[in-house]
């Protein structure tokens, strides 16, 4: 009977005599359903809905079903990009018997750079395509990789996700290249008179990205 998905309890009793025995079940549905709620951050809730979940409607609540629709859901984010889609929290209003999914498509709420000692936070987050208040996207992820590794002020760069009961922290890690150079030359001078110098080069200047040569 569980294996229904639609009983919330059943009891089984024997009744009569030793000579005539009869089995009673009695049975208590799961709540009727008249609609589903679907609750996001920022994405159109429609969008979401899994083709037949109208034959949910007007029925006493599935579990079977529900489980069915919450997978359909989660896959519809992740093919769209969404990679750390979750579903929150699940639901039953009784008052006007509806089901409510609580959905976090992978809300950014924090961005954090770790590793730089030279470099400026901001010459790294103008590469991140990623957004504090938006939604996580694997595409944009990836893209932002590859732009932190093009400054060419990285040895290595790697995108970490924390995540909490309700929140989402991605945490960008660099290593960043030794910077200073420093040469070492003989310069001769009109006069043919040798002249020692030392010239230090600064690719990442202050941080700022910025190609200087120091006298």
């Amino acid at each position: 009977l569980y294996q229904t998905g639609i009983i919330e309890n059943a009891h089984a009793f024997l009744k009569g005599t030793p000579s005539s025995i009869s089995l009673q079940y009695i049975v208590k549905e799961n709540p009727l359903v008249y609609q589903i709620i679907v609750k996001t951050n920022q994405l159109n809730p429609d969008s979401l809905f899994c083709q037949g979940y109208l034959s949910s409607l007007n029925r006493p609540l599935n579990y079977n079903q529900l489980f069915t629709q919450a997978d359909a859901i989660l896959n519809t984010l992740f093919t769209s990009g969404y990679s750390l889609a979750r579903i929150i929290d699940i639901s039953y209003q009784p008052a006007p018997k509806a089901l409510q999914i609580r959905i976090d498509e992978g809300h950014i709420d924090k961005i954090e750079i770790k590793g730089n000692s030279v470099t400026k936070d901001r010459i790294i987050l103008r590469e991140i395509l990623l957004k504090e208040g938006r939604s996580f996207r694997s595409r944009e992820a990836v893209e932002s990789l590859q732009n932190i590794y093009s400054t060419g002020l990285f040895e290595r760069v790697t995108l970490n996700v924390v995540r909490h009961d309700t929140t989402n922290s991605i945490i960008f890690r660099v290593k960043e290249k030794k910077y200073l150079l420093m040469r070492l030359g003989l310069n001769a001078s009109l006069e043919r008179k040798a002249k020692a110098f030392v010239e230090l080069a600064e690719d990442n200047l202050l941080g700022q990205e910025i190609k200087a040569s120091l006298f």
